[in-house]
């Protein structure tokens, strides 16, 4: 009876060694698999939260879809998707317009071809302003300045009609001054569309900013000094 429960014993703590012995290595391969999937996972996350830039995660503009577009549709403005949307004619005097600094009331008061619209202008301080005004340009070929210069569709950046705007890169193949360059639009933090539209310029993985967002206080604007790309300024806006 001795020599039976030895056996049986013997028999039990053999079962579970091997037991043990063979889920070892799937063990193994999980706790490889989840530090893999892990490092990789963070390694993402962590270049993406250095970069802070959608168009560094892949994403190429401001819309994926009509559906991030109210009232319009998102469209390419050279590499970069944007929502088109269309500008509304202007129907009444401005505050200005007392003054005699409106063209227009409506667009029946303009030439033919061309439209009534309010703009913003700003000439030392800023006031509104009613102005004729019709399409400049189909392409960049039709502008003053074609190399340095983008046909700007109506209703992009609130444009309401075609119009030629200076830029310092066209595609992101224009930016080589460093790594990742991406041809993106700034928006200056001075003005109203479309005067804050200032063109589109080179942004790069190792610039310290993307929005202003990252810059404490300060701006986050092209750097036009030996620094490519964009940095953290103080913007001097006029007065208002």
């Amino acid at each position: 009876m001795r020599n039976f429960y030895f056996l049986l014993l013997t028999f039990i703590l053999f079962t579970q060694l091997y037991a043990c012995s063979d889920a070892k290595p799937a063990d193994n391969n999980g706790i490889d698999t989840e530090i893999n999937s892990d490092s990789d996972s963070d390694s993402n996350s962590d270049t993406d939260s250095d970069t802070d830039t959608d168009s560094v995660r892949g994403v190429t503009g401001d819309c994926s879809d009509d559906s991030d577009c109210t009232g319009g549709t998102c469209e390419l403005v050279q590499n970069w998707q944007t929502c088109i949307i269309p500008v509304n004619e202007s129907t009444d005097p401005t505050s200005g317009g007392g003054i005699g600094m409106d063209e227009c009331i409506n667009s029946q008061d303009c030439p033919d071809g061309e439209k009534c619209y309010l703009e913003i202008q700003c000439m030392g301080a800023c006031f509104e302003q009613n102005v004729c005004k019709k399409d400049e340009c189909q392409n960049d070929t039709d502008c003053p300045d074609p190399d340095n210069q983008i046909c700007v569709p109506a209703g992009a950046y609130m444009h309401p009609v075609n119009t030629c705007r200076y830029t310092t890169c066209k595609t992101d193949s224009d930016c080589h001054d460093g790594s990742n360059g991406k041809c993106i639009p700034y928006i200056s933090s001075c003005y109203s569309l479309p005067q804050a539209f200032s063109g589109f310029y080179c942004h790069y993985l190792e610039n310290e900013c993307f929005s202003s967002s990252d810059c404490n206080g300060e701006m986050c604007m092209p750097s036009y000094g030996d620094s490519p790309g964009f940095s953290c300024q103080m913007e001097m806006c006029p007065a208002k």
